[in-house]
């Protein structure tokens, strides 16, 4: 049951408690309504933490490790290098740039470099 028909039930029997004047009644269901708001954003935030979780895991799935670098494999295309560095410490994908060496590749955020 969406959250919005929750709340619709609940102010339906709120009109019906105060119509009948019963104010202890009354109260109970707005305090069991704030509770069920509070449940409700609740999970919702849960849904985000667990959508963006899932998302992390698919990106997890597709990294691979070729010494020293890691790279993003997709769909059988390869992108990268990125940062063995801020994978590891961070789980972030830092793609590595070109050094003036050749052969040589740096992390503008963590200033490692990598052969």
């Amino acid at each position: 049951m969406a959250g919005k028909e929750i709340l619709q039930k609940f102010k339906k029997i709120a009109d019906q408690a105060r119509q009948i004047d019963d104010r202890n009644l009354y109260g109970d269901v707005l305090s069991l309504q704030s509770d069920v708001m509070e449940l409700l954003e609740e999970r919702n935030e849960l849904e985000a933490q667990n959508s963006s979780l899932k998302q992390a895991a698919d990106v997890a799935a597709k990294v691979k490790y070729e010494a020293p670098f890691y790279w993003l494999i997709d769909a059988g295309r390869r992108d990268g290098p990125f940062c063995q560095h801020c994978w590891d410490k961070d789980g972030m994908l830092i793609r590595l740039q070109r050094s003036s060496i050749q052969g040589v590749w740096s992390c503008r955020t963590c200033k490692n470099s990598y052969r």
